[in-house]
């Protein structure tokens, strides 16, 4: 069965960020990516992305028409970027956050025409970064980057660009 338009545009995505892992031209900040699943625990550590979709919103004024028509959507993805910082490290927790960041924008845009995903969607842009702090615990920051895409009327499958 194939996959839907938004998953493979996720995939990409996701492929982005594992390319990141225990690679030095990224500085070996990220440890691993996860795209949770329903039942799934896991245990936030250092470098660690949490990939996972966020609001979904109709783009009619993108809609294209046809027959089928064309149906425009944008979609946020979260890129939950958790960062321990040691307390005995002269860095502070923002300069690392930003330098996390830095090198996830990097990773995501790496290739020329990154907006289009591999040539499945019409779009997309980072959104403003949302610190997320905790007195003492786990510290880190979301990234969210909304992607515009297109998909036929009648095939969520096929998309319409």
């Amino acid at each position: 069965m194939p996959l839907t338009i938004l998953e493979q545009i996720t995939d990409v995505l996701y492929d982005r960020l594992v390319l990141m892992i225990a690679n030095p031209s990224y500085g070996n900040l990220i440890t691993e990516v996860i795209r949770p699943i329903r039942f799934e625990t896991y245990s936030p550590r250092d470098g660690q992305i949490v990939l996972v979709h966020g609001s979904s919103t109709r783009m009619e004024a993108l809609d294209c028409i046809g027959n089928p028509v064309g149906i425009a959507h944008e979609q946020i993805f979260n890129i939950h970027c958790h960062v321990i910082n040691d307390e005995f490290e002269g860095t502070g927790i923002d300069e690392r956050c930003d330098e996390y960041r830095s090198q996830i924008i990097r990773a995501v845009c790496a290739v020329a025409d990154w907006w289009h995903m591999d040539g499945l969607a019409m779009f997309a842009q980072f959104n403003a970064v949302e610190s997320i702090t905790s007195d003492g615990g786990m510290d880190g920051f979301n990234l969210p980057l909304a992607v515009t895409y297109r998909v036929s009327e009648r095939d969520p499958t096929v998309s319409r660009l």
